[in-house]
């Protein structure tokens, strides 16, 4: 079980490069590092709609520069925003310095006054166990454990420090895994569903490292980001310093993807139907979602493709293809016998004069 730090005051990290603390308060910050601080809370109020007041906030902290930033961010911002803070570090087990560095943010923490709590985890023992890469099996192990203490603390919000490196890179990695728009805009700044959102996620490393380096805060470096056998690894040392040097705005450029990504997935979803819940006695088997025919005949084909991937995602994990997705419209469109399609994560579809039965897979 996550227990909170009791680690001693005013605790100097050698990793981390501390010669002191940094201000306590927003007004006592330099003016960039003010104007740092206030740009996110712009991000915050004007882009996102978030409000963030009478809420509690759990930050991911794994004391690399973009937790730390996030973190100082969000306890410089707190006062004025009303949240309370509180800072969740998992240690994965990776690397011989992981305790150390797990020790390390919880004094950092402690010397701010932000509860923290951390769990180790034998993630290479969850990567044998579930067949999965150590990258996602990491992933999934941090989120649960995010997820968790979020529900035992009374958390209302999990934020985490993805940055506008990161969402370059993650467009980058969609655009070759062949995702389509407005998907291939990046990921979200705000999920509901999760209570989850990325305060610095059109703000710049550059601009992170330098907010941290005039405060006097260092910050971990995890030597695996130096491994090339991972995707996300050769895209951030290889493929993204390749179109920087073509353009130099371009995480200006992917910004402002993710924006125009982001307005057209609002005016698409509000445009899609809401599949249908269908009872148990559904003809097709154990089908719990329905597209009627005369909902999807009078759609463009745009839509339509749009519309089976909302009833896909309802049903669970699992990126379905654009040719598995071609192929389904191909069927409804024929209109002739009953079909049955697969997707990923065991998920079906039924295509029938009727419509679009849609079946979950295994639990």
């Amino acid at each position: 079980m996550p227990v909170a730090s009791t680690g001693p005051k005013h605790t100097v990290w050698p990793m981390l490069r501390f010669s002191s603390l940094p201000p306590p308060r927003l007004q006592d910050l330099p003016p960039p590092q003010v104007r740092f601080c206030l740009e996110v809370l712009h991000f915050l109020d004007n882009e996102l709609h978030l409000s963030l007041s009478g809420t509690h906030v759990l930050a991911g902290f794994s004391g690399g520069a973009d937790s730390t930033a996030l973190l100082l961010c969000l306890r410089y911002l707190s006062p004025k925003l009303g949240f309370s803070l509180s800072a969740a570090h998992l240690d994965h087990q990776l690397r011989p310095s992981s305790g150390n560095e797990a020790a390390q943010c919880g004094a950092f923490c402690d010397a701010l006054g932000i509860p923290f709590f951390c769990r180790r985890c034998d993630t290479a023992e969850l990567s044998a166990q579930g067949k999965q890469g150590i990258e996602e099996a990491a992933r999934e192990a941090r989120y649960a454990f995010y997820e968790q203490t979020a529900a035992r603390e009374n958390c209302d919000w999990i934020a985490t420090g993805h940055n506008a490196n990161d969402l370059a890179e993650d467009i980058i990695m969609r655009l070759v895994r062949g995702a389509g728009w407005p998907g291939l805009a990046g990921m979200e700044a705000v999920d509901a569903g999760r209570r989850l959102f990325r305060p610095l996620l059109l703000t710049a490393r550059i601009h992170i490292e330098a907010f941290l380096s005039a405060l006097g805060v260092g910050w971990i470096e995890d030597e695996s980001n130096a491994d090339m056998a991972y995707f996300r690894n050769r895209v951030r040392g290889r493929i993204l310093p390749l179109l920087l040097q073509e353009n130099p705005a371009f995480l200006e450029r992917t910004s402002g993807l993710w924006k125009l990504g982001r307005l057209d997935a609002e005016w698409i979803a509000s445009l899609l139907p809401q599949p249908l819940s269908i009872a148990s006695d559904s003809p097709e088997k154990n089908a719990t979602l329905f597209l009627p025919r005369d909902q999807l005949e009078h759609m463009p084909k745009a839509l339509r493709l749009r519309s089976y991937k909302q009833a896909l995602d309802a049903l669970g994990p699992g990126q379905a293809r654009l040719d598995a997705l071609l192929a389904l419209d191909a069927a409804f469109a024929a209109n002739g016998e009953k079909t049955e399609h697969q997707f990923p994560g065991g998920k079906l579809a039924f295509v029938s004069k009727q419509g679009i039965h849609w079946q979950a897979g295994p639990q």
